[in-house]
Order: C-alpha cells, then structure tokens, then sequence
C-alpha cells in the first residue's frame, strides 16, 4: 500500500469513525491500546496491513468500506459556498431548486425545462446564473457539476440561507404529513413515522447507530446517482430528528390551589 493510499484509506477511518460517533478514546479501549497510541496510527503517513484490520474491526467497519470511501471521498465531492454563491442563492432561491435538480441528473437545458414545466430561454438564464457564480459550466445546452459541488455552508458563514431552507421545508413538511393524514393511508413511495420510543440508553444508542448506518448506505447509493445520473433518479425529501421527551409537548400546569 503506497503511503498516498494509506493517507486515503486513514482519512477515511477517521471519517467513518465521526460518523459513527466513536472517539479515539473508545477505539483505543477497544484495541486495547493507549489513546496516544491510536492518534499516532490514525495520523501518521504510513500503516501496516494488520494495524489497520485491527482498526477496521474495532471501529466495526472492513477493508472494502474504507476504499470506497477513499476512493468517493466527500470532502473532494463537496465544498462550502462562497459569499457569493450564497448571496446569489438567497436573492433568487429557485436557484436552489434548479441546482439540486442539476445535480440529480437534468444535464440540460430542455431537461430542465420539462422537469419545472417552464420554457427553454427561463430555464437557460437559470442556468447561466449557477454559471456564472460557479456552481456548473454550460457548453451549449449541455451542462455539467463543478466539483467539489458547492453545497455546505460555513458555520462561520451566512445563516440566512439556512434558516430560509428550513423555513420552507418545515413548512412543505407539514403540507405534506397534512396530506398524509387526511389521505389516511400512505401511497408506494410515501412514509411518515410519528411517534415516541421508550428505550434505555444503550437501546437508544443502538437504535440512532442503525439510523445512522441506513443513512450512510444511502447516501452512497446519491452519490453514486450524482456521478452517473440516470432520468430514473427522483429527489426525495427527508428529516430525522432522535431527542430526549424531556419537556411535554403539551403543558401541565396546576388546576386547583394547594390547600
């Protein structure tokens, strides 16, 4: 293993590691090794075969998992906005709509048009705009993704963006679980759980890691569809929010005076 290789595969532990919300305290309990130890492995341009197994095994991932995060490293595939990206996305927002639409595979500008039933020169002047701050290049009508794609915000950045996308998908979110419950009955490709668990800790934890983990495997299947995009890919919107029932949801209060 070249040591470009070995940097590769130990970034990607590290980020499998973040994701599963494991500290190098615990993977270094778990290798029974001292946590010294461990930050010297993880951060040092060369590893041995084994070491990293013991790695693999202790942070509950393999070989295999490692390379293809390596080789479909988010952080190459993605990047934060510049001020001016931003700026340009919150005066006109149905850029965003454009962009994501972009990314999951309308690759052009009729494609783009027929997606958001609007004409052809609307749709080119969208996607002039996303040119010219960088977010795609057109050749024609042709359009392709800058990369690494601009879609983070810098939390030393602008919140306006931010809180104008949860804003609106809030409020999509109840029209929709509105629709939902009116309806009944969910369709095929419709789900919508609200409820409580009651768990211990440890089942809680189990539970937000298998969330997690389902949520991984997914977002890899996007990533792969943003890579080579085909006109099957449609977007789906999706929240997940585990918290504590520490506060009711309706308020209990006193209703006669303490005699």
């Amino acid at each position: 293993m070249s040591q470009n290789q070995a940097i590769a595969m130990l970034d990607a532990l590290k980020g499998a590691l973040k994701s599963k919300g494991l500290t190098y305290k615990e993977l270094a309990t778990r290798c029974e090794l001292s946590e010294v130890t461990i930050k010297r492995l993880l951060n040092r341009p060369h590893i041995s075969l084994d070491q990293l197994i013991q790695l693999c095994s202790a942070a509950e991932t393999s070989l295999s998992e490692l390379l293809w995060l390596s080789e479909n490293n988010l952080s190459l595939l993605s990047s934060s906005m510049t001020e001016e990206q931003l700026t340009s996305q919150l005066e006109k927002p149905a850029l965003l709509e454009i962009y994501g639409a972009i990314i999951s595979g309308k690759r052009s500008i009729k494609t783009l048009a027929e997606h958001f039933s609007i004409n052809l020169p609307s749709a080119y002047l969208y996607a002039r705009e996303l040119e010219k701050t960088k977010f795609i290049s057109l050749t024609g009508n042709d359009i392709e993704l800058v990369y690494p794609l601009s879609t983070e915000i810098d939390p030393e950045g602008k919140h306006e963006l931010v809180n104008l996308y949860q804003q609106r998908f809030l409020a999509d979110l109840k029209s929709k679980l509105d629709t939902l419950i009116e309806r009944g009955k969910p369709e095929e490709d419709d789900f919508f759980f609200l409820g409580m668990t009651m768990l211990t800790e440890t089942e809680n934890k189990k539970y937000v890691d298998d969330l997690r983990e389902l949520n991984e495997k997914f977002s890899k299947l996007t990533m792969e569809h943003i890579r080579n995009p085909s006109q099957d890919i449609k977007i789906y919107r999706r929240t997940m929010a585990v918290y504590e029932a520490d506060t009711p949801l309706f308020p209990v209060e006193d209703i006669v005076d303490e005699v």
